[in-house]
């Protein structure tokens, strides 16, 4: 009688030579082309043009949840400044952030859900008018504290595995405290 791990040993050693001789996977990989297929249209992103919406109105104001412990800070959406039909991926809302004493700081932001970044156009002036930021610049949405409410935008209300979602699911997020949140799978 053979031995079982004799046997089991030699089909595996015939099963490689085998397999070396088709080379069913490749080893390593095949240089990448310089230019890409003939079939895949390259073409650079661009973002549209950026209008600044009305100054918000405390009635148009949703308040949303931060997930950041200790926060001296409330969070509002304006419910009509929220858009994502600039036809470049990017939701762009007016965010106000009101202390435990009152003051308050606005800004019109977008968020680039493809990138997980994040652009102020503009914040608040005490005239009620928006002041433009001079050369406004896309950075990237960390985790930490001073980004955590832009983070919690993109998890929970505006993006959806790197897709922007549509204004509607944006407003019924809102409605119900943020997509996924609470739920283990989610982060919340």
């Amino acid at each position: 009688m053979r031995n079982p791990t004799i046997v089991l040993l030699s089909m595996c050693v015939a099963l490689a030579a085998q397999a070396g001789r088709e080379r069913p996977f490749l080893d390593e990989p095949r240089p990448m082309s310089q230019t890409a297929p003939e079939w895949i249209e390259e073409q650079a992103w661009q973002e549209a043009e950026v209008k600044l919406p009305p100054y918000p109105k405390d009635e148009a104001l949703v308040e949303f949840q931060v997930d950041r412990p200790n926060d001296r800070f409330r969070y509002f959406l304006d419910r009509d400044a929220i858009s994502v039909d600039g036809g470049d991926g990017v939701v762009r809302y007016t965010v106000v952030m009101e202390s435990d004493r009152g003051a308050r700081n606005l800004a019109h932001e977008g968020i680039r859900c493809e990138t997980l970044e994040y652009k102020i156009y503009a914040y608040g002036g005490k005239d009620g008018q928006f002041q433009p930021v001079r050369h406004p610049q896309w950075k990237a949405i960390r985790a930490d504290s001073y980004n955590r409410f832009r983070r919690d935008l993109y998890d929970f209300y505006f993006c959806d595995n790197l897709l922007p979602r549509q204004s509607e699911q944006i407003q019924r997020a809102l409605q119900r405290g943020g997509e996924g949140k609470g739920n283990p799978f989610f982060g919340g």
